[in-house]
């Protein structure tokens, strides 16, 4: 944009003639793609990558008007790695090391994940079973290694090197010795384009491949992203001016190692020492329990008995107690061999109040529930019944 190559709010196929994708509405432009804004699927798991991947989405349609909703798109930032190494003449790995890793000095840092520096990488370990929720009891095995080299994310970075890239960002696009965009290109960057409630942010939106929220007072430049087994996390604090980013081989709870860094800097800001290793939390400990207690009822008129007590939510399947564990938000697992494969997930209606249960494809209701009790499905959808491997 800065050379004046590409205007963002013009049509993709100004710039690759060859991509398109079934639509019904006005063309979609760098600016849709960029903020994940397009209206296209997320992903093609059948593909594995490379510009076929990109060609392959003729095949697809845009689900609404471009601009209208976001849905996080890797196919959109592969059709953007593409569409870099036609504008700059590379490959995308040697677009990205000379326009951003060497100027920084990023020496530790590829822009492709290949196997000749597996050696200098962490081993990313998987839980042992993929065929039900995830638990930090199971066990770990080793992640398969994939190499990848596309535009939706092949970076292999350190958490120094990545400090080099957040003081840039803090910055607004000054390198240690020349800017690597301009201000103006910076503030498109940085620009929330969407704006939403999520989790805990006041306000959440997306910018140029950057989430921008605000909690607290405080503006912050985030994103996550992860390979099979190798995860990561980078949020800067525009008003402390600190930044975090946590490199993890596993599955972890990205918001403790947060707290506890963002406590860590601003005890080392006034001299002080670090405060205590937080201990892994206890996942059985919900303070809200009591507002998901109650008899739920199947339409065929089996029930689920959830109690609660001291802070635990308790099912009792047949007589026995067994205690759940927080999963996310109105979802909780229960370690029990007929029981861990699916998640208990509640339902809330309009007031806020827990009307409903489902477990897998079992669905309940309480006596609180206002709904239908029985539902015409399609006869064609039992051909889509089982489990499923990618």
């Amino acid at each position: 944009m800065d050379d004046g190559r590409i205007d963002p709010y013009r049509p993709i196929e100004e710039y690759l003639p060859w991509w398109e994708v079934r639509t019904a509405y006005e063309p979609i432009t760098g600016h849709h793609l960029l903020t994940h804004t397009a209206g296209i699927p997320a992903s093609r798991d059948d593909i594995p990558g490379g510009r076929f991947m990109v060609w392959a989405q003729r095949d697809q349609a845009t689900a609404w008007p471009p601009g209208e909703s976001f849905h996080y798109s890797n196919l959109g930032y592969q059709t953007l790695g593409v569409l870099l190494e036609d504008l700059s003449g590379e490959s995308y790995a040697d677009a990205i090391e000379r326009q951003i890793l060497d100027p920084l000095g990023m020496d530790a840092s590829y822009s492709c994940i290949e196997l000749e520096r597996r050696t200098q990488q962490a081993t990313g370990y998987i839980v042992a079973y993929d065929d039900r929720p995830p638990h930090r009891s199971y066990p770990l095995v080793e992640a398969p290694f994939l190499e990848y080299c596309e535009g939706d994310g092949s970076i292999q970075s350190t958490a120094r090197d990545m400090a080099a890239y957040m003081r840039m960002l803090m910055k607004k696009g000054q390198g240690p010795e020349k800017r690597l965009v301009s201000e103006n290109a910076f503030d498109a960057f940085a620009t929330a384009y969407t704006s939403e409630r999520l989790g805990d942010a006041d306000s959440w939106g997306y910018g140029y491949g950057i989430a921008i929220a605000s909690a607290g007072g405080h503006h912050f430049l985030t994103h996550s992203g992860g390979m099979v087994g190798l995860y990561a996390n980078m949020s800067i604090d525009l008003d402390d001016r600190t930044g975090i980013v946590v490199l993890v081989n596993g599955r972890t709870r990205w918001r403790d190692i947060f707290d506890y860094a963002r406590e860590a800097l601003r005890a080392a800001g006034r001299g002080g020492a670090p405060p205590p290793v937080p201990l892994p939390g206890d996942l059985a400990l919900i303070y809200n329990a009591s507002e998901y207690a109650g008899e739920f009822t199947s339409s065929s008129g089996s029930t689920l008995v959830v109690t609660s007590s001291a802070n635990r939510l308790v099912l009792q399947p047949h007589g026995e107690a067994l205690v759940l564990e927080r999963y996310g938000e109105d979802s909780f697992v229960a370690l029990h061999p007929e029981l861990d494969r699916y998640l208990f997930r509640f339902g809330r209606d309009d007031d806020g109040e827990v009307v409903e249960l489902t477990h897998g494809p079992r669905w309940f209701a309480n006596r609180g529930y206002g709904g239908p009790t029985a539902f015409d499905d399609p006869k064609m959808w039992s051909a889509y019944k089982g489990r499923y491997r990618s």
